[in-house]
C-alpha cells in the first residue's frame, strides 16, 4: 500500500470520527 493511500484512509477515518476502523486498519498493517 502506498503512503498516499494510507494518508487518504486515515483522513477519511478521522473525518468519520470512527477510531475503531482506524485501529483495525493499523492492526492490518502490522
Amino acid at each position: 500500500m502506498s503512503t498516499t493511500s494510507f494518508i487518504i484512509i486515515v483522513k477519511l477515518t478521522a473525518k468519520q470520527n470512527d477510531q475503531t476502523i482506524l485501529k483495525h486498519f493499523l492492526m492490518c498493517l502490522v
